[in-house]
């Protein structure tokens, strides 16, 4: 009989879904998504989650957490108070504020102090880059020139594992015919808050100074509104993880 783990998520995204592949190979792998449809439905998955620890966290051998916030202070607080060995996962937002572009958890007051808590009562953190634990911060002024949970809470003694995100080459690889050295693609969805946090901005100014290079952006929405495209660069509408080497 394979161990039990209890993972907990905000949103299916690819990571978490190769997550859950992978450790299914090892263990029972039971699932719990934190996605209230209102924010003022929050208090509701709260009550939903607590009926949810308490009649699965019996046998269980870890807790998981994919990002820390609001849907890991639970399984994290009844994982001490039970001994189960506790993990979160850290992949970026959950250790910065950027006022800049309204984006980070320590930005917002309230979920900064969830995350906090969250971090503290974690048996152990993965962050999957080291620029996520402390780093300096140079690349504007108008934002915090430290970034990192352990600036924003420098009393935080949780021990901590650099685990990477990873890919799997026998999907994503360089085929035979792409050899335009002028042309480039990233994969993002497409919003208002992403265009900037994921550099789609700085991809429209590099092809405005690149005119003779090809840009394509994988990932537009019909919600995002440009004021102009450069014409050397190409947007695709979303496409599903499944389907991006095709």
């Amino acid at each position: 009989m394979k161990p039990k783990i209890l993972y907990f998520h905000t949103v299916s995204i690819s990571f978490v879904r190769n997550d859950i592949l992978l450790l299914s190979k090892h263990f029972e792998v039971k699932t719990f998504s934190f996605r209230p449809s209102k924010k003022i439905l929050t208090p509701f998955v709260f009550i939903k989650q607590f009926f949810y620890l308490l009649f699965n966290l019996r046998g269980t051998s870890i807790v998981i957490s994919q990002f820390a916030g609001y849907h890991s202070f639970l399984p994290n607080l009844f994982a001490v108070i039970t001994k189960k060995i506790s993990l979160i996962i850290l992949g970026g937002t959950e250790c910065v504020s950027f006022p800049s572009i309204n984006y980070g958890n320590f930005n917002r007051h309230l979920l900064g102090l969830f995350t906090k808590w969250s971090l503290i009562l974690a048996k152990h953190l993965s962050p999957v880059h080291e620029s996520l634990v402390l780093s300096d911060y140079t690349y504007t002024d108008d934002d915090f020139q430290k970034q990192g949970y352990n600036y924003f809470c420098p009393n935080i003694k949780t021990p901590h594992t650099i685990i990477r995100y990873g890919y799997d080459p026998t999907q994503f690889f360089k085929t035979k015919d792409s050899n335009n050295t002028n042309s480039f693609i990233t994969v993002g969805q497409m919003n208002a808050p992403n265009f900037y946090r994921k550099g789609a901005d700085l991809i429209f100014e590099m092809a405005k100074r690149f005119p003779t290079c090809a840009f394509t952006i994988v990932g537009n929405t019909s919600k995002m509104k440009y004021t102009s495209v450069p014409p050397n660069v190409t947007l695709i509408p979303f496409v599903p993880y499944e389907e991006l080497k095709d």
